[in-house]
């Protein structure tokens, strides 16, 4: 009897402390809800011209009550949801657990023509180059459509860029009942074979191409140039951020150096995978290109995309004012925007909450180079995004240009 008892007690003191503990995870999270409540509409430009106030309010009480039904993760991306609904692109939730990075054992992009595997672990490289119809039976257009209120974005070629992230995102997939119990998760591919992965941490190695385009070869380096032929001179641009051992200004004199001797007829600048930093570090290349008159005397082209964000979207604005091409994709940055981000981190879950504090309307002050309405720099020759392009290595704005060179 005394054993039953103590057996009793037990379970008891168990429970209790269980109880105990979801009440006072519930209550970190609430603190962590509120503080978002308290501190974001103080901290962001014009929050409430970005978001209804009832709707905000309504939104933040009714995840507050519904806290016993959610995982941590879902939490999270309740908020990153909230946070998106300002369409502010340059605002997010920064999540601080790493075990939320794991990932599906598959790389996806979104090109003109769909979606498709673009690398893949060991064992599963023969699926590379393969375009998904759906995953779980789900219709890939439905997925994306689901997980768009997840990215903050002001158009659709942002919105493109950092699906990818998501679609390989397996919590992000759970969180929209897209997953499987058993946390597998069923490819459906266009010529009829299917794939079932499961999650994964650890990185996938990138598959080195067979002949790498240029725009490719250096994606990492904030800035760099090469001779593409003789009347051809390549300069990338990838990030606006000076380096310490590399100067901008010891840049461009390099630069000059190479075209007293070259003398190329034409220059591209490229900005495709630039998505920000200090719009003011590529100031003295237009500078030197101004003072040469090589807007005037030579044929200049800037190469734009989707990843073409924030600052980079200035910079390409910038040679477009003083007479350069632009060429590609219409920008993943819009010229009515907000930036120049800050953030706060949250008391509990350490996450961090990334928000804007100027508005910018670029397209006030340079209103010819914008379509009416338009919530993008559209390029002045636009060249499609394809996926056999990518798979036979070939850069269509390249070729462009070295044809109509």
């Amino acid at each position: 009897m005394i054993f039953l008892k103590r057996i009793f007690i037990f379970f008891f003191l168990v429970i209790l402390m269980l109880s105990c503990n979801a009440q006072n995870k519930q209550q970190k999270w609430i603190e962590d809800i509120e503080y978002i409540q308290e501190e974001l509409p103080q901290k962001q430009k014009d929050f409430y011209k970005l978001i209804d106030s009832t709707d905000f309010t309504h939104n933040i009480e009714t995840l507050k009550t519904n806290l016993d039904k959610l995982k941590d993760y879902e939490i999270l991306f309740e908020l990153q949801r909230i946070i998106a609904g300002m369409n502010v692109a340059h605002n997010t939730l920064r999540f601080p657990y790493t075990k939320y990075l794991s990932r599906l054992p598959i790389e996806v992009a979104i090109f003109d023509d769909g979606v498709f595997i673009t690398n893949a672990k060991k064992g599963l490289k023969k699926n590379i180059g393969q375009k998904v119809i759906s995953i779980n039976n789900i219709p890939i257009d439905t997925i994306n459509n689901k997980l768009s209120c997840l990215i903050p974005h002001e158009n659709d070629y942002w919105l493109n860029h950092k699906l990818p992230e998501l679609i390989k995102n397996p919590f992000a997939l759970d969180y929209m009942n897209i997953g499987d119990h058993d946390d597998t998760f069923n490819f459906h591919f266009d010529n009829g074979v299917d794939l079932s992965v499961k999650k994964r941490f650890f990185p996938i190695k990138k598959e080195k191409p067979k002949k790498t385009p240029i725009y490719l070869k250096n994606t990492l380096d904030n800035y760099w140039f090469e001779m593409v032929n003789d009347s051809l001179f390549f300069i990338q641009y990838n990030h606006c951020r000076e380096l310490k051992k590399y100067s901008i200004v010891e840049f461009v004199k390099d630069i000059s150096e190479v075209l007293e001797i070259s003398n190329p007829s034409t220059l591209i600048i490229d900005l495709r995978h630039n998505s920000g930093g200090n719009s003011g570090v590529i100031k003295p290349l237009i500078e030197y290109l101004i003072s040469n008159d090589f807007f005037n005397s030579k044929k200049i082209y800037a190469c734009i995309g989707r990843n073409t964000f924030s600052s980079g979207k200035i910079n390409a604005l910038n040679f477009c004012r003083n007479g350069a091409i632009l060429i590609g994709e219409p920008t993943g940055g819009s010229p009515i925007s907000y930036g120049e981000v800050a953030n706060f981190k949250l008391p509990n879950s350490k996450s961090r909450v990334q928000y804007s504090i100027k508005f910018f309307n670029l397209r006030n002050c340079e209103n010819k180079y914008f379509k009416n309405g338009t919530n993008t720099i559209e390029p002045h020759i636009r060249i499609p995004v394809y996926s056999t392009d990518y798979f036979d290595d070939k850069d269509k704005i390249l070729e462009y240009i070295i044809n109509d060179n």
